[in-house]
């Protein structure tokens, strides 16, 4: 798994996961002030902490499909809709079928965060 904030960096085992959010505490110039973590920091923090939590504790869905857009009314239909928990059996209909979307869903504590698959970025 890639997260982004504050660093590029890819994590692959959970006790990786357990080491960098521990770290990002210690390092965090705030924390280490003894100031109160809010506004943007904590938010794109506690964003990495769902996201590990989601990626390790095995709680993403996943959904692929095609999506038509009508641009007069601004909204859009979603047929040949597939939902699965297996990621690889997401990313294999996405691409036999032709679908124009692949996303994964995930709640952690109360908040549905979702990321979207990009062939050449993978999650984002």
């Amino acid at each position: 798994m890639k997260l982004t904030y504050p660093y590029e960096v890819d994590i692959k085992t959970k006790k990786e996961a357990v080491d960098y959010l521990r770290n990002q505490c210690r390092n965090c110039p705030t924390y280490c002030a003894n100031w109160d973590c809010s506004g943007a920091t904590v938010i794109k923090c506690q964003r990495s902490a769902k996201l590990v939590a989601a990626e390790f504790g095995g709680k993403w869905v996943y959904e692929t499909g095609k999506e038509d857009c009508d641009i007069t009314s601004g909204h859009s239909s979603y047929y040949d809709v597939f939902r699965t928990t297996d990621e690889a059996k997401a990313i294999e209909t996405a691409r036999t079928k032709g679908n124009d979307y692949l996303i994964r869903k995930a709640t952690i504590g109360g908040e549905t965060i979702e990321q979207t698959y990009s062939v050449t970025e993978g999650w984002f």
